[in-house]
C-alpha cells in the first residue's frame, strides 16, 4: 500500500510539471518597441588656455663633473623661470640621464667623456609668458626648448561641455531623422543617450630654440597659439514610430 501511494504521488507531480510546461510554452513574449541607434559628434573650436613646454638642459665634459655642472645649469634655468613669474607648481622635472660618451676607433671603443641631461616641463596658463620662457631658458643654459603643446584646462572643458553636447545630440537626431525618412518612418522619442568619449586635440607647435643662437634673434620669439578642438561623441537610441 505504501509503495502504491508513493507511485500515485510521483504520477501526480509529473502531471503537474507537464501542465506547467505546456502553460509556459503558450506565453508569448512582449515585442520590444523598435528603435534606431546612431552616433553623434559635437565639436567646439576655442583658444587654448594652457601650454606645455619641454626644456632640455645638457652638459658634456671629459670627466664625471658633467652631472654637477649640469645641475647648476638646471638651477639657473629654474631661477630664470621663477623670475619671470612661474611658480614651482608650474615647473616639473620629467627625466634625467648621465652616461659615458664613446666612439669606435679601429675596432676599439674610445672614451670621450660624459654627458648629463635633465628634462624640465613647464605647464602653465600664463600664455603671455611663452616667449619669455623660451628665450630666458636658452639664455640661462638650456640646450633645447620646444615641443609646445597647447591644451584646454579642465575648467575650460567644463565651460564648453554644454555646447559640445548640444551639437552632438543635434547631429545624432539629424542622422536618425534622415535615415527614418527614407524608410517612411519618424522619431517617436528618446530611448537612451550615452556619452562615449570626450577629448580635445592639443595643438603642437615647433618652437625649437637652441643654445648658441644669436642674442638678437632669440630675444622675442613670436608665438601664436591658434585654436584647439573640443569634441564630444555620443551614442543615441531613438524610438521609431
Amino acid at each position: 500500500m505504501k509503495s502504491r501511494n508513493i507511485a500515485m504521488v510521483l504520477v501526480g507531480l509529473l502531471a503537474a510539471v507537464l501542465v506547467l510546461g505546456t502553460g509556459c510554452q503558450n506565453v508569448t513574449p512582449q515585442a520590444e518597441t523598435p528603435y534606431i541607434a546612431v552616433q553623434g559628434a559635437g565639436q567646439v573650436k576655442t583658444t587654448p588656455d594652457e601650454v606645455q613646454i619641454s626644456i632640455t638642459i645638457a652638459t658634456e665634459t671629459e670627466d664625471a663633473t658633467a652631472q654637477e655642472e649640469n645641475a647648476q645649469k638646471v638651477q639657473a634655468v629654474i631661477d630664470e623661470l621663477k623670475e619671470i613669474g612661474l611658480t614651482e607648481e608650474e615647473i616639473q622635472t620629467t627625466g634625467a640621464n648621465f652616461f659615458p660618451r664613446t666612439r669606435w676607433d679601429d675596432g676599439r671603443e674610445v672614451q670621450l667623456g660624459y654627458r648629463a641631461e635633465n628634462y624640465l616641463q613647464v605647464e602653465t596658463k600664463q600664455l603671455d609668458l611663452i616667449s619669455a620662457i623660451i628665450d630666458r631658458s636658452v639664455a640661462a643654459g638650456a640646450e633645447r626648448v620646444g615641443g609646445l603643446n597647447f591644451m584646454l584646462s579642465d575648467e575650460a572643458k567644463e565651460n564648453l561641455l554644454e555646447d559640445a553636447l548640444d551639437s552632438a545630440v543635434q547631429d545624432a537626431r539629424s542622422q536618425a531623422e534622415i535615415t527614418l525618412r527614407a524608410l517612411d518612418q519618424e522619431v517617436a522619442g528618446i530611448k537612451r543617450i550615452e556619452v562615449v568619449k570626450e577629448h580635445s586635440y592639443p595643438m603642437l607647435q615647433s618652437a625649437d630654440m637652441m643654445r648658441g643662437m644669436g642674442t638678437e634673434e632669440a630675444q622675442e620669439t613670436p608665438i601664436i597659439p591658434g585654436e584647439v578642438d573640443f569634441n564630444i561623441n555620443i551614442v543615441a537610441e531613438f524610438f521609431i514610430r
